[in-house]
């Protein structure tokens, strides 16, 4: 490494500490996935520590709300991060093992109760979600709030309905549509976020594309399904679903 001969870490520590300075801990964890994912940092583990705190701004949080930890170790705070990654890692068909990360040194049963796949879609900051949707309305136009607030009152009134948002590029799709996300996942209520493309579905906060969430085939015939079984941790995500956007 001194001599040069292999690849060094320093860009990914650049990239980690830039972001930290404005994002929060589940999406610093999502970016480190990429990272280890399609980047191949060569000590994983030694970019996880350097940057832990970071990783883990949120999880003492989860785990007094969530969790009902009290007063929660820097251990159970690591726990927590690790396992959050872990669950990132597996839609990547990866583990931590696969990168020398250390393993979850203890269990979290309340953690191990909740299918991963609802974990993962309610592991957000309320405090940060509640304070975007504040900012966000108080910032949108007379369209934008007539918006949202027809969609916030059929999810909080269990009425459901289906709602299309149509205007030319530039109007604020988007921005309706993640302070929508925002508000209902303040509530601690689960709402995913899908796209038809990669592309499109990193517009929208925890975004994913639609075939990949709801196993839709890509060529479709007359007798094509959605391969989603009964019992599936997924098929009980989308039971708790409250909003699909």
């Amino acid at each position: 490494m001194a001599r040069g001969f292999l690849e060094s870490d320093d860009e990914w520590d650049i990239c980690l500490t830039e972001v930290s300075f404005f994002q929060t801990g589940s999406q610093l964890r999502q970016l480190f996935t990429v990272i280890l994912l399609y980047n191949n940092p060569a000590e994983p583990l030694a970019l996880f520590n350097r940057h832990y705190q970071h990783l883990s701004d949120d999880c003492q949080y989860h785990l007094q709300n969530d969790f009902h930890i009290a007063s929660p170790t820097d251990q159970q705070t690591m726990s927590l991060s690790l396992e959050y990654i872990q669950v990132l890692l597996q839609h990547g068909n990866k583990s931590l093992a696969d990168f020398d990360l250390l393993e979850s040194v203890m269990q979290i049963d309340n953690f191990h109760r909740v299918p991963q796949l609802i974990a993962e879609e309610m592991n957000y900051d309320i405090c940060k979600l509640q304070l975007k949707y504040h900012r966000g309305y108080r910032q949108a136009n007379v369209d934008q709030k007539q918006i949202i607030d027809a969609v916030l009152s059929a999810v909080d009134s269990q009425d459901g309905g289906i709602f299309f948002i149509d205007g030319p590029g530039s109007t604020g799709k988007t921005f309706v549509e993640n302070l929508i996300l925002a508000r209902v996942r303040s509530f601690n209520q689960i709402a995913l976020a899908v796209a038809s493309s990669g592309i499109a579905s990193i517009l929208l906060d925890g975004g994913r594309t639609a075939h990949s969430r709801f196993k839709i085939p890509f060529n479709i015939f007359e007798d094509s399904v959605c391969d989603i079984k009964a019992q599936t941790s997924l098929a009980e995500l989308i039971r708790r679903t409250v909003l699909i956007v």
